[in-house]
């Protein structure tokens, strides 16, 4: 955060320095006040400037206790208005862009004592003010805005885009429901489950449904019934009841929205209802689009549909009438992706020099069979099929678990990072995207070598935090080199992994989802809904106006969720007389429990 705001008397000797462009004229109003033409433009009525600010806040203003944004200061009339209908200790925030005009507007204001009161931020980007601390406090204090029309008219781009990055700021602070839908099964069930214990750190209120625990019965379908077509029937009827489970569930919980990640099992028609009801969907496709095509008949049900690929992808979701889309790589989690000392008996069977956990596509079993002459570990399934890897292969090919992942990068001098491929010898041509192992091994500060992606450059630097590789000749030429440059290979792995917990973790991930999302449909979400909610330490800070309020509040665990139940929980432990507000309470909790008997 940057500290830019100025009271009066620091922006008005700053600005004494300023030079005059000669866009400004100043002259007398009608009634005698003084107004100004700014290249032309009429900042101010030239009958009464004064009557015309009163008129402005008269429909700008509901409470005195409201914290103020001025967009656009003039000669300041308005802003008089605004302070002297405002409580003394109430937040004022002046921005305007022009440096001549607020030297002009403050040397007016200079007997004006309640413009002390006041952070003006002058000439200054809107990344600037977006990033100081006393315009994010009173933004996210609620802080009403009002637009000086002539201003606005003025310098439109410059408050537009100040306000869209107010809305970003109030997004990223707001505490939501989110209901995560899981998939049974796949590469898209870790990422579900990553992304709600992010949601989680962020301070939102996640309901994760899990359906893994349900693959173990779909999959028993298949031995059940004789007959393809009735199993079909069957899987499509076991699909529906977890779809119907997702709607009932949604009813019951009113999240503000839902995130589905690739194979969820929600169906169209449920997709459907939960349109009409007015709650929004987000699917976050963490496969490949020319693999996993299902997304053909999905993608316009949503929504907001995420994807780990662009170029011709966003083609053809535009083609589709697909309006939302945005593009959004996977991450990792450093409370698990992290670096770990193992034990002696652990380094028996995780230490290596180099090792690959993965499943055996085409590509890959061709790329390592020329690496046999190599201390080399193999972890995952399917690698039965070729005969020439069969001993590298660990504990017969069985699936490996996150937390055996994280001990195979962290006893390996090297990790292999091979994208799948069912046609190509080695490197897959169409590197148009990566997967969730190239930000887990950095994350474990392992050293790795990746296959050449084209949107690897703008994730990780290329031969410093990342080395890559485009052919098998290549591969154990790189192999080679950085065995046998063990300080250089740990100093790649560091950066990697710093890299990798700034940029690249599923907090990230998901606050640049909810950034999108709120910006295209924040009016829709929370709210005064069910949707969204206040803990008890943002409720205190916000009832700023009612000190016994805030003095109850604050007896309170600062993170629990603010509602009734919890407050007059509060209330009843507490001795001595009731209080305004408590007794207001009282009454509302009444109200409460007498609508849930009815």
């Amino acid at each position: 955060m940057t500290a830019i705001g100025e009271n009066a008397a620091e922006a008005r000797k700053r600005l004494s320095e300023h030079r005059s462009a000669g866009h400004l004229d100043v002259s007398p109003a009608e009634n005698g006040s003084p107004t100004v033409t700014y290249r032309g433009v009429h900042l101010h009525s030239t009958y009464n400037p004064e009557k015309e600010a009163a008129q402005l806040v008269d429909g700008a203003l509901q409470s005195r206790a409201e914290p103020v944004i001025v967009l656009g200061l003039g000669l300041g009339y308005h802003l008089e208005e605004i302070l002297s209908r405002t409580e003394p200790g109430v937040a004022v925030v002046v921005v305007e862009p022009e440096p001549e005009i607020a030297h002009v507007a403050l040397e007016r204001l200079g007997e004006f004592d309640g413009a002390e009161r006041c952070r003006f931020f002058v000439g200054r980007s809107t990344d600037e003010i977006a990033g100081d601390d006393d315009f994010c406090r009173a933004t996210l204090s609620g802080a009403k805005m009002v637009e000086h029309p002539a201003s606005a008219r003025l310098f439109e781009s410059y408050f537009t885009d100040l306000k869209s990055k107010a809305r970003n700021i109030l997004s990223r602070a707001r505490r939501l429901r989110i209901l995560v839908v899981s998939p049974m099964y796949g590469g898209s069930l870790p990422v579900a489950r990553y992304t709600a214990s992010a949601l989680k750190r962020l301070g939102h209120k996640v309901d994760f449904l899990d359906f893994s625990p349900y693959h173990d019965a779909f999959k028993s379908v298949r031995k059940l019934v004789k007959s393809p077509r009735n199993a079909a029937q069957l899987e499509g009827a076991f699909v529906s009841f977890l779809s119907e489970l997702v709607s009932t569930r949604v009813h019951e919980t009113k999240p503000a929205l839902v995130l589905a990640l690739a194979q969820a099992p929600l169906q169209l028609k449920t997709l459907a209802t939960l349109r009409r009801r007015g709650t929004p969907t987000v699917m976050w496709f963490v496969e490949n689009y020319r693999h996993l095509t299902y997304w053909q008949e999905f993608a316009s049900a949503y929504d907001f549909f995420f994807t780990i690929q662009r170029g011709g992808f966003f083609d053809i979701l535009n083609e589709m009438g697909v309006k939302n889309y945005c593009y959004l790589p996977t991450g990792c989690d450093p409370t698990v992706h992290k670096r770990v000392e193992l034990t002696g008996d652990e380094q028996d069977v995780y230490g290596c020099d180099i090792s690959f956990a993965g499943a055996a596509y085409y590509n890959r079993r061709q790329t390592f069979e020329g690496l046999l002459d190599h201390d080399f570990k193999i972890w995952g399934i399917e690698w039965g099929l070729s005969q020439a890897l069969k001993p590298f292969v660990q504990k017969d090919g069985e699936p490996y678990t996150t937390e055996e992942m994280v001990r195979i990068v962290n006893g390996s001098k090297i990790s292999l990072n091979l994208h799948s491929s069912n046609r190509a010898q080695c490197v897959e041509p169409e590197g148009d995207f990566v997967n969730p192992r190239l930000f887990e091994i950095a994350s474990c500060g392992g050293f790795q070598l990746v296959d050449d992606r084209d949107v690897l450059p703008e994730l990780f630097e290329p031969g410093t935090e990342i080395v890559t590789f485009s052919d098998v000749a290549g591969l154990r030429k790189q192999i080679d080199y950085y065995l046998s440059h063990e300080n250089e290979r740990r100093e790649i792995a560091d950066r990697a992994m710093a890299r990798a917990h700034r940029d690249h973790s599923y907090d990230m991930r998901m606050k640049t989802m909810l950034e999108f999302v709120l910006d295209r449909a924040g009016d829709r979400i929370g709210g005064t809904g069910a949707g969204e909610f206040w803990t008890v330490a943002e409720a205190a800070d916000r009832a700023g106006a009612y000190p016994e309020l805030a003095e109850l509040l604050r007896k309170l665990p600062g993170d629990t969720e603010f509602n009734i139940n919890a407050v007059w929980d509060a209330v009843e432990q507490r001795e001595g007389e009731m209080t305004e507000p408590e007794a207001l309470l009282r009454v509302l909790k009444d109200m409460v429990d007498t609508a849930k008997i009815e």
